[in-house]
């Protein structure tokens, strides 16, 4: 297969492209098995497995906000970042046809970063019509590249499984696979990795009417702050996330969340979730204002996690496992921090 590249010169932050959908991909390969939880919940770790459990299943479908509503440099980096790459795929194929006007040659493309640094994207255009389609994939491969929220090193390969209408209007559906390839971004502050698929499809039908779901056989993403490492992954994972108009509030968005978490913050022990009643949130929350989580550890242990109006979590703990929640909090959302 013949490789041609490139150098461009603009900036690589002018020629960012808003998009409705996250980001997401998906993954092939045998499905792993399943993992039964092995924390048991009690009260000295209830807020913990809440926290975690909050940001690290809601990260593959919103990036760097979690249900907590926090916006901190993170593990979310590494998804707020792989969006941005996501909504770039029309530049990439578009720049990719008009360098060539050959079927199946490799266009590799090589993107100046905002503070030093280059990004090589690595195009395949099935068709050769510059434009999202079946059968595409880009690969983009960092090198030393440096960003606001850091230097980028490793890879992301997007696949595009298929596309009906104009990928990222108002109107299209689509599905895609992305692959982390130790794709790693760190600072001064704080160093993050992730590796393994994620598989999305999404269906938009009009302004504010978008539905997006992500799946993943497993994913595993590692922080390092202060010197101190935590490692987190997520093992036959899905989730949705519904938007619709509300006559009273812009939008609300609906977020189904289901799977397993490994944590080493719960000596890597694992737990499952799921919600029974979706979270709800709407445009002017900060967080979901109704909808319950159902987290499960050892023992047939029990948290369950209902959002409240008012930014406001109730936590109900079960913690010897006899279908009686015998202890109830109440918190904002921000202590799950």
């Amino acid at each position: 297969m013949k490789i041609i590249t490139r150098t461009i010169g603009a900036p690589f932050a002018a020629i960012y492209v808003f998009m409705l959908a996250a980001c997401g991909g998906g993954g092939g390969g045998s499905t792993p098995p399943v993992i039964t939880p092995s924390a048991a919940l009690n009260s000295s770790n209830q807020t913990i497995a809440a926290q975690d459990v909050a940001s690290s299943a809601y990260l593959p479908l919103m990036g760097a906000q979690t249900l907590t509503g926090a916006q901190t440099l993170d593990e979310g980096v590494l998804f707020s970042l792989a969006r941005s790459q996501l909504n770039r795929l029309p530049n990439y194929l578009a720049a990719a046809k008009g360098n060539s006007t050959l079927t199946g040659v490799v266009q590799s493309q090589i993107y100046s970063c905002t503070y030093g640094g280059t990004v090589t994207a690595s195009v395949s255009d099935a068709d050769n019509n510059g434009v999202v389609s079946a059968g595409d994939s880009v690969t983009v491969a960092a090198n030393n590249c440096v960003e606001s929220e850091g230097t980028l090193t490793g890879a992301l390969t997007f696949g595009v499984n298929n596309v009906t209408g104009t990928f990222g209007s108002d109107s299209y559906s689509g599905s895609l696979t992305m692959t982390f390839n130790g794709f790693t971004v760190s600072s001064s502050e704080f160093s993050a990795g992730a590796n393994g698929s994620l598989t999305l499809s999404v269906s938009a039908s009009g302004v504010n009417r978008v539905s997006t779901s992500v799946a993943t056989p497993s994913l595993s993403v590692s922080g390092t702050y202060a010197g101190v490492t935590r490692s987190r992954s997520l093992t036959n994972y899905s989730a949705t996330s519904t938007r619709t108009p509300n006559s009273t509030s812009g939008y609300e968005t609906s977020y189904t969340l289901n799977g397993t978490l490994t944590s080493s913050a719960l000596a890597s022990q694992a737990i499952s979730f799921a919600t029974p009643t979706p979270f709800i949130s709407l445009s002017s929350d900060d967080y979901p204002s109704s909808g319950v989580m159902l987290i499960s550890g050892a023992a047939n242990s029990k948290l369950k996690v209902t959002a409240l109006p008012g930014s406001q979590v109730k936590l109900e703990l079960d913690a010897n496992g006899d279908d009686v929640y015998e202890g109830s909090t109440t918190l904002n959302w921000n202590t799950l921090m």
